[in-house]
């Protein structure tokens, strides 16, 4: 069976919760790289929602 990027994402938070071993360690870091992955994806097909960005980045809006 082909996961996708967020089920992926999804099942690797759902181990590293459920073991406090190596293993799960390892899965939290896999997480965290597939959800970079996927932000990079969105910025590289110009999809990148402004509520997708960390909270210290300002708009030019913001900006005024």
């Amino acid at each position: 069976m082909t996961m996708t990027l967020d089920e992926a994402i999804e099942h690797c938070e759902e181990v590293a919760k459920s073991k406090c071993n190596t293993c799960g360690e390892d899965h939290k870091q896999l997480a965290e790289w597939l959800k970079e992955l996927k932000q990079r994806r969105k910025e590289d097909s110009g999809l990148l929602d402004v509520n997708d960005l960390p909270c210290d980045v300002e708009t030019e809006e913001e900006n005024g």
